[in-house]
């Protein structure tokens, strides 16, 4: 009903999508899983939520490149939407080189990160290319292009939906957003289907796996911390 309000008060057309309810699955037996990689390097299992948000989102891709859809802003139903959304979206999809993914994150923290901007869009807000990997699935622009980009990258689920988003070396989507967001992430005092157990970052290893992790992980992290980089400043 919210969702609903916001998107007939700005005057955007819109469709509904049911979303993959992972609370359930049996995360360690999951086919889409790789818990061998995911555990190597971060040491505890996704939830079921998140591998439910994931699939949720490549449904929504799947469904783009199947119907031959041009392009498309995607929604959580608890995002907040802000006037500023139909501009922003009929500028993207009139740039000369339409943008395989733009990301509507929404927080100071992104605006006052390290990022290029590219180009502006409407009124204050501007395409930027960023720097850091922020998370947030709760509403992006995506192109038929990038879907088919993002899809290829979606077999196997090690790391949760938004995070793939930002590995712009991995998937050859550039790492975009715009900034400020015409689109806000909803309210935290609405409970989530993904859990909030996903904040916990505690490790769940024994034996050699425990004591490898620590090497592991931080080879991970430097590695993610290099290729950000490098996206960046080569783009």
């Amino acid at each position: 009903q919210k969702i609903t309000a916001q998107l007939q008060s700005c005057g955007m057309p819109y469709s509904f999508v049911d979303a993959v309810d992972g609370r359930g699955f049996d995360v360690s037996a999951h086919p889409d899983y790789d818990r061998e990689k995911r555990l190597k390097y971060f040491g505890r299992d996704l939830l079921g939520g998140e591998i439910g948000c994931f699939l949720s989102h490549k449904k929504l891709l799947q469904k783009i490149v199947q119907e031959n859809i041009v392009c498309a802003v995607i929604l959580e139903d608890d995002a907040t939407v802000l006037s500023s959304l139909p501009a922003v979206s009929k500028a993207l999809m009139a740039l000369k080189k339409r943008p395989d993914l733009v990301r509507f994150l929404g927080s100071d923290k992104v605006n006052k990160s390290k990022h290029k901007v590219i180009e502006n869009l409407a009124g204050e807000i501007n395409l930027a290319r960023l720097q850091s990997t922020p998370g947030g699935a709760h509403g992006y622009f995506v192109s038929n292009e990038g879907a088919r980009k993002l899809l290829k990258k979606m077999d196997k689920i090690f790391i949760p939906i938004d995070t793939l988003m930002g590995y712009s070396w991995q998937t050859g989507v550039a790492n975009l957003a715009t900034v400020p967001s015409p689109v806000l992430h909803g309210s935290t005092d609405e409970e989530s289907y993904i859990g909030t157990a996903r904040f916990d970052k505690s490790v769940a290893l024994d034996g050699m796996d425990k004591h490898l992790f620590p090497l592991r992980r931080a080879l991970f992290k430097f590695t993610e911390t290099i290729m950000k980089r490098i996206s960046f400043y080569a783009a």
